[in-house]
């Protein structure tokens, strides 16, 4: 189904979120009919990654929050074995049945609900029939949507068949993390990290979240950031990261890792600490894996030195921080492109930025920039110019703060 823009609340928005839910309680029983099966209401946020990219395959730490924007989802049982998922923004209504998910190209975005219940099918989940109206606002790329509402469909499955894939409610979050995960790099065909399902698990509002990605564990840093606020800068170009080179990208640190494990004990480039860094560089001939795990490396310590900063108040450093993290994304692990390099370098020339970088696979996609409060107007009119006067078409910008994980939504 197609919903006008006006029926629900605009991107980047989670106010009055009961009176979303209550629009989409009407879409939905206009779509579905009436029955006397109860609807649930479920909310999963998108996640923002403020540093630490393209190493949470390579077993880094990340620092990613979750957003108040995300993916709503109304759900229903239903009598029969047949699984039908409808969404707000997409025409196609994608059904099948509980027993039997299989990839269809023609099913485009509902390809990454199915694969969720592929994943419990394999568990043995009972195959109960679910009718699900699902909406989305979060904009652009760069935000985790696929993550979002994978993680959405592994709660309206848990909750609604009363089965859980561990019974300690932290570990069970992870473990629909790596779930989702692993449905996104199987079923879809994505080889991404854990980082983007956990965050968007595992959020808590007003906190950033400093995970090891090679076991998941987790600390929450309070993300509190006085007199400035974090903009996404949307570049609004499309993109789809299954064609573009990230898969390359992670296989060509998974050719430097074997090459690295001939001579050094390790299971992840990250377990490398940056006293190694040039004894490293040393042990691989090819120049463009070089440059890979320069940034890998590298990377991992700035997001161990952004940790130390926000938590003493140094936002100056953290700043500096990301704009380092950038560098080396454009350089050293080239997933920037131009419109993401001109999203950031046009940030980094107004008043008021302490710092700016791509965030997400690249490619196109967001980028984040901290900008004091006064300077949010100019700076959102100044980056507009500039980038439409270079790419030819408009950014899009929105203001965030750490949101909360993925649940169910109470109705009253």
């Amino acid at each position: 189904m197609i919903v006008e823009s006006s029926t629900l609340p605009k991107k980047g928005t989670l106010e009055n979120q009961k009176k979303v839910f209550q629009t989409l309680e009407e879409l939905f029983r206009e779509s579905f009919g009436n029955s006397h099966e109860e609807t649930r209401w479920f909310f999963a946020p998108g996640r923002v990654n403020l540093i630490g990219e393209h190493i949470d395959y390579c077993g880094g730490s990340v620092l990613p929050a979750a957003l108040q924007m995300g993916t709503f989802a109304v759900a229903r049982r239903k009598e029969s074995a047949e699984i039908v998922l409808e969404s707000t923004s997409m025409e196609n209504r994608v059904s099948f049945c509980a027993d039997d998910p299989v990839y269809l190209e023609s099913d485009g975005w509902g390809n990454y609900p199915k694969g969720i219940f592929a994943e419990y099918h394999q568990r043995d989940v009972p195959g109960q029939g679910l009718e699900i109206l699902y909406h989305g606002n979060i904009p652009g790329g760069g935000l985790s949507s696929s993550a979002s509402i994978e993680v959405c469909t592994a709660f309206i499955i848990e909750t609604l068949n009363q089965f859980r894939l561990d019974s300690d409610t932290l570990q069970n979050r992870k473990e629909i993390a790596r779930l989702c995960q692993h449905s996104e790099n199987h079923f879809n065909g994505m080889n991404c990290g854990v980082m983007d399902q956990a965050a968007v698990a595992l959020g808590k509002k007003g906190h950033a979240i400093l995970m090891d990605c090679s076991d998941l564990a987790i600390e929450y840093v309070p993300f509190e950031l006085g007199d400035y606020a974090l903009l996404i800068g949307n570049t609004c170009k499309v993109r789809k990261l299954t064609n573009s080179k990230y898969n390359e990208r992670r296989a060509e640190v998974e050719k430097a890792l074997a090459l690295v494990q001939k001579h050094r004990p390790v299971n992840h480039l990250c377990e490398l600490k940056m006293g190694e860094l040039e004894s490293t560089l040393g042990l691989l001939p090819d120049p463009i894996l070089k440059r890979r795990t320069r940034h890998i490396i590298t990377e991992n310590n700035r997001v161990h030195e952004a940790v130390d900063a926000l938590r003493v108040g140094q936002l100056n450093l953290f700043g500096q921080l990301l704009i380092e993290s950038h560098q080396s994304l454009k350089d050293d692990f080239e997933v920037t492109g131009q419109e993401l390099d001109t999203l950031v370098e046009a940030s980094l020339a107004q008043k008021g930025v302490l710092g700016a970088r791509m965030t997400g696979g690249g490619f196109g996609g967001c980028m984040i920039a901290l900008v004091h409060h006064q300077q949010i107007e100019a700076f959102k009119h100044n980056v507009s110019a500039h980038y439409q006067s270079k790419i030819g078409y408009f950014p899009e910008f929105y203001q965030t703060i750490a949101g909360s994980g993925a649940n169910e939504i109470s109705k009253s």
